[in-house]
């Protein structure tokens, strides 16, 4: 039986919408239901912190764009490589705990110091990469 190459993948992660609106509606709900509690005047307060934090993520991270984030994966021959935001590729080892599905998948690696998540998001990433990244896993895992 002949030898199939191993497939190249490279994702370019781009920010996603989606992402965007899951975390706004996150922010909106923790926001209002401090009013919907009994914990009298506290409740501005609290909603005031998650607003702030909220505009503050937004602002100053380039909506949800951080230093520690992924904008990168790569898969050649079995080997696995995340590219931060400084775009050096960074060799990473898969631990085999992920979340794969049409929507988003959630892909665990460890690196030399930490535990590094990547979080793809079907409008974050090329399309037909995105396919061949997800059935490679499902077949994989």
């Amino acid at each position: 039986m002949p030898e199939l190459s191993q497939p190249y993948i490279e994702l370019q992660i781009k920010p996603s919408r989606y992402q965007f609106w899951l975390i706004s509606i996150a922010h909106l709900l923790a926001f209002v239901s401090p009013w919907f509690s009994r914990i009298g005047g506290w409740a501005f307060i609290i909603s005031v912190v998650v607003l702030v934090h909220w505009m503050n993520g937004l602002r100053s991270q380039g909506r949800f764009a951080c230093d520690r984030a992924v904008s990168g994966v790569r898969l050649i021959n079995e080997q696995w490589a995340i590219r931060r935001h400084h775009n050096v590729w960074l060799d990473v080892e898969f631990v085999g705990e992920s979340l794969v599905s049409p929507f988003v998948t959630i892909i665990k690696f460890r690196s030399q110091r930490s535990a590094v998540y990547a979080v793809l998001f079907f409008d974050a990433v090329d399309p037909e990469a995105f396919r061949q990244l997800r059935v490679r896993m499902l077949l994989h895992l």
